[in-house]
């Protein structure tokens, strides 16, 4: 019922099965059509007793019985050919065999009319085939040597080679593949094919392919259309009988693919035997039911038997009837089948060795559906002959993981698959299992491992009426929805959603024989992809959502063994690395804590001293102080990172290969690494700052630079992955296996460069709006990454986390902690004085930031704390703020200061933040210089000792060396503090004007009470430093700078060079 081509795919020599009969199995008789009765026919004599087994010859293995023709190219490495040729089709079909299950194998095609026939070393003008059976699976490839001379074979870019496996079985080694006879290619790399070629052979007896085959090699002319024989083929007579009774008895022969049966039963009622899967049971079983009626017409069924119930009719019958007759109160029956009918409904006959359980019945009418009144079984070789009558354990096939026992299922438990041989091992059932209570769960078997194309797969669901569905699928090339099989060669046993799952069962045939289409069961490692989607397809012939990352996986497995050669993992082991770093740091940050103060001795020390003030001022970027202005505890952060950071991407080449875009994955998934990295350090309210004694202000530096690391990776990233796929695929919408939404991931891209632009120091100087609103963009591009990779969700959560929880506190301090301005006034030199009303705790040098609607209701500054922390009871915190130049924040606050109704202004602070690296009152020489507005921690510094002088140690000098262009700085902004500072001796005030180059030393009036000297003038700081600590060891003292780039970078210079310690206030956040 099969159309004609259709059997040639699935039967090669359907069109050769007939043989040529002998002498005794030909007749004639003269029929009476009108009498409906044979004339002079003498009567049949009574079935003849069945004959004995005779010794069979050798058959051929199992393999070969697929091919019509076979030569024998070395019989001293035992290399053989089998073909079969069809010229009307432009195919051929090819089996390899070598001795050894190690090693590759090659044949190689020339045109006979351009090589010499006779030369049997002549490599070049040849198209090959090469085979190599080692690994977990092997592989079947094309090459071609185009030289005339000889060289090694190149890859040919267009591969024809269709249906390509490699087996390795019984001390053989088989390679099996199809090609077109004229492939279209290049005559170059492909040859044709014709009625006669040379054919070029080589082979080695182990190790993988490496071009280079020694002595194994030869030539020999092949005749494609002329049959030819290894040996003959196995078509000895068997038998199988009720050694007890005598009741029942079967005799067989097998011929090519078929095989033949004669069974007879002493009785006139129906006969029947079958396989089945359980050794004595009907259940799971085929059946093949004869009877001869009332008419003596002779009836046969094909059936099976899935309960202890009447056999159940197949759909798709295999059985020919050849003759069945009653005599002697015997029925006989004689019909043939082939040995693999591809019917998932039928049993295989085991060949070569296998063997198989039958159960027989009798009855003694006609009845089919009347239970048995005699059943016997037992156990046989169809290939070798002899029985077992009796019920016996069959010979075991190897256990198999999976059957019946725990199944194999990814790390997260998103997929689970168990698998058992059925139909006498000719076919195999997978039960699926996705970790949804909706939607597809599927299952296919690739060519390469972790790799979505070419692929044949299976996909099941069930829908909302609680109805299975399954589909036959492949996939040729690329990364979209696979497409319907025409053939759909895969069977729906039964799918369910409970408990949450979806749970789909279906079967299939070892060898399908869909060439093309389906992937054959190998006999060694199976490349196995899933995928699992909560989505349902909404018809058969729908195209299938696209899953995720996480919902995907591969596995390499033996289903006859149940080994597992190889897995990949449905959650990407790089995510771990990401997890152990941020542990890493956190165990580092609390060993540092628990230790101390004396271990910030040594991990606050510089390494080299700062770039020149020149210099360092005529960068516009801050890279070049990444070697020069690093810490000990910074350098020894920073290794750390770069140690996580290569460990993330070895990690995750293991993760993607041999995935086409490997290097591009890697490189996402160390931009994934280095994103998590870049958002630590933003976070204001988390345990960094205490941990790892590095706060806010000094920590953002490392922002910065990874995040200039995470838009490399992310380009390197972009580039490799469209040198795979095509730059057309970047602007892809719909999610693939790829990268789930490439769109996503270039809007993500392009906006992560607007934020990189917005956060160049000129714009965070001079347009500090720009950069805040540029910055706001990270929130939709966090999301459109996740959408993008959602693997990367898992890679930063911690960060998220702590990001969140630290924006959530901010935004609730700044929204509804409002705080009442006490005073608000200009104290001159384009500066102004801010009190606000608050009982918030702070240390010295710390810094708040502030928002005051008035101004804007999404603008937030830092500013330094100016007064001093004591005393505790104090109800006010004050803020000395410089105007920053026209249409400025600063400059609209300092109008404010003019303003009758300042007293009403609310001001939303959050902080405070901030601590210094090095603790003040550990030296009993302090060194505090300042720049203009820089004197502002310095001075809450200044008052905080101030007011503990008294608990100081003996001999505690503080000197202040201060420089400011305005005169009303001296004057006016501290004039109560300096007068207190004055009249005490331990502390020494070094006050220089810059605003003109007069050098003369001055007394000004600091309010009513007291006066100050000052000089006109640049400082010369290492003349003023280093009187200040003449004498006094350098371990006792401390250095804390805040200003100008040019001034601070000089008297770090200075600290370093004489080995004091040294903090600095900085102002680029």
């Amino acid at each position: 019922s099969l159309p004609s081509r259709r059997l040639l795919e699935i039967y090669p020599n359907f069109d050769a099965v007939l043989q040529t009969h002998t002498m005794e199995d030909r007749g004639a008789v003269l029929l009476s059509l009108a009498g409906g009765g044979a004339l002079a026919a003498p009567p049949q004599p009574p079935t003849p007793p069945l004959r004995p087994p005779s010794p069979p010859s050798p058959p051929m293995p199992g393999h070969t019985r697929s091919y019509e023709n076979c030569a024998i190219v070395d019989a001293a490495r035992e290399w053989q050919l089998y073909w079969t040729y069809l010229p009307e089709d432009n195919l051929i079909r090819m089996a390899m065999e070598k001795a050894g299950e190690s090693g590759w194998i090659s044949i190689g095609f020339q045109d006979i009319n351009h090589v010499d026939i006779e030369n049997t070393n002549e490599m070049g003008q040849a198209d090959y085939i090469v085979a190599d059976g080692s690994g977990s699976s092997g592989w079947v490839r094309d090459y071609y040597i185009a030289r005339d001379e000889n060289g090694e074979p190149d890859i040919d870019p267009q591969q024809d080679i269709r249906g390509g496996v490699v087996t390795r079985i019984s001390g053989k080694t088989v390679a099996e593949f199809s090609r077109q006879l004229k492939t279209g290619d290049s005559y170059v790399r492909d040859k044709v094919i014709t009625r006669t070629n040379k054919v070029l052979w080589a082979n080695t007896d182990s190790g993988r392919y490496d071009k280079y085959h020694g002595k194994a090699c030869g030539s020999i002319v092949m005749e494609w259309d002329k049959p030819s024989q290894c040996g003959a083929a196995d078509t000895a007579l068997y038998e199988f009988c009720d050694s007890a009774t005598r009741n029942f008895c079967i005799s067989w022969a097998v011929s090519g693919l078929y095989i033949e049966f004669t069974m007879i039963g002493l009785t006139l009622g129906y006969v029947s035997f079958g396989i089945t899967d359980t050794p004595g049971k009907m259940y799971s079983a085929d059946s093949w039911l004869c009877w001869v009626d009332s008419a003596g017409v002779g009836h046969l069924e094909d059936g099976h038997m899935d309960s202890y119930l009447a056999p159940q009719l197949d759909s798709q019958q295999d059985l020919e009837l050849l003759s069945a007759s009653e005599t002697g109160g015997m029925t006989s029956c004689t019909f043939r089948r082939l040995l693999s009918t591809g019917d998932l409904q039928d049993r295989s006959i085991k060949q070569a060795g296998g063997m198989n359980d039958i159960i027989w019945a009798t009855h003694t009418t006609d009845d089919r559906l009347a239970k048995h009144a005699k059943k016997g079984s037992g156990t046989v070789d169809f290939a070798l002959g002899g029985s077992v009558p009796t019920p016996s354990v069959p010979a075991p096939i190897v256990e198999v993981k999976g059957l019946g026992k725990q199944p194999v299922c990814s790390s997260g438990g998103e997929f689970c698959l168990w698998w058992e041989f059925v139909n006498q091992s000719s076919a195999i059932q997978f039960t699926m299992e996705s970790d949804k209570p909706t939607g597809y769960v599927s299952l296919g078997f690739g060519d390469i491992l972790g790799v979505m194309a070419p692929a044949d797969m299976y996909a099941g669901w069930v829908d909302t009426s609680g109805q299975g569905f399954f589909t036959d699928r492949y996939l040729p090339s690329g990364y979209d929805s696979p497409e319907l099989d025409a053939q759909q060669d895969g069977v729906l046993v039964s799918a369910a959603s409970l408990n949450g799952k979806t749970r789909v069962v279906f079967r299939r045939s070892l060898d399908t024989g869909d060439v093309g289409m389906d992937r054959a069961i190998l006999l060694t490692g199976n490349n196995i992809i899933w995928a699992t989607h909560d989505l349902t397809p909404l018809s058969k012939d729908a195209k299938m959502a696209t899953h995720s990352s996480r919902d995907r996986g591969s596995f390499s497995i033996n289903f006859y063994t149940g080994a597992i050669a190889g897995t990949s993992s449905s959650f990407p082991k790089y995510i771990y690395v990401a997890w152990a770093y941020v542990g890493t740091l956190l165990l580092v940050g609390v060993c540092a804590r628990l230790v101390g103060a004396q271990l910030d001795i040594v991990i606050q020390r510089r390494l080299a001293p700062p770039l020149p003030p020149s210099l360092l001022h005529s960068l516009c970027l801050d890279f070049a102080t990444v070697t020069v202005d690093l810490t000990i505890g910074e350098w020894l952060c920073i290794g750390l990172y770069f140690v996580f950071l290569i460990a993330s991407a070895l990690v995750a080449q293991q993760d993607f290969t041999p995935v086409p875009q490997e290097d591009g994955e890697v490189f996402g998934a160390v931009a994934g690494f280095n994103l998590m990295v870049s958002l630590l350090p933003v976070t204001r309210h988390s345990l960094w700052a205490p941990l790892l004694g590095c706060s806010f202000e000094r920590a953002i530096k490392f922002h910065r630079w990874v995040a200039r690391g995470f838009m490399l990776n992310v380009l390197l990233h972009a580039l490799e992955m469209c040198d795979t796929f095509g730059f057309s695929a970047a602007t892809e919408l719909e999610p693939n296996a790829a990268g789930e939404g490439n769109l996503y991931g270039t809007i993500a891209a392009i906006l992560m460069a607007v934020i990189m632009l917005g956060a160049l120091e000129p714009v965070r100087r001079h347009a500090w709006e720009v950069f805040l609103v540029s910055h706001m963009a990270y929130l939709p591009t966090l999301v459109l990454i996740c959408l993008h990779a959602t693997d990367l969700l898992y890679v930063v959560l911690v960060s998220v986390t702590l990001y969140a929880a630290d924006l959530t506190i901010r935004t609730f301090t700044q929204t509804f902690r409002g705080c009442k301005v006490l005073k608000l006034e200009s104290v001159g030199g384009g500066a102004l004085r801010l009190e606000v009303s608050t009982r918030t705790v702070f240390s010295a040098g710390q810094y708040m930031f502030l928002r005051i609607p008035t101004i804007s209701h999404h603008e937030t500054h830092p500013f330094s704390i100016s007064s001093s922390p004591w005393p505790a009871t104090r109800q006010s915190v004050a803020f000395h703020i410089k105007s920053m130049g026209a249409g400025t924040w600063t400059e609209k606050l300092l109008k404010l200061s003019n303003d009758k109704l300042q007293r009403s202004l609310n001001v939303f602070m959050d902080g405070p933040y901030g601590s210094w690296s090095i603790d003040p009152k550990q030296y009993p020489r302090l060194i505090l210089v300042a720049g203009g507005i820089g004197i502002t921690p310095l001075m809450s510094l200044l008052t905080d000792l101030l007011a503990q002088h008294r608990t100081l140690p003996q001999g505690t000098s503080v000197h202040l060396v201060w420089s400011s262009r305005e005169m009303e700085a001296f004057t006016q902004w501290f004039p109560e503090e300096i007068a207190k500072l004055e009249k005490l001796k331990m502390f020494h005030l070094h006050l220089f004007l810059t605003q003109t180059h007069v050098t003369f030393v001055e007394d000004i009036e600091i309010g009513s009470e007291s006066q100050v000297t000052w000089k006109s003038g640049r400082p010369d700081y290492l003349e003023v430093i280093a009187r200040a600590t003449a004498g006094v060891n350098a371990r006792d003292v401390g250095v804390f700078a805040c200003g100008p780039a040019p001034l601070v970078a000089t008297v770090q210079n200075i600290a370093y060079d004489r080995g004091f310690m040294f903090h600095k206030e900085t102002f680029v956040l």
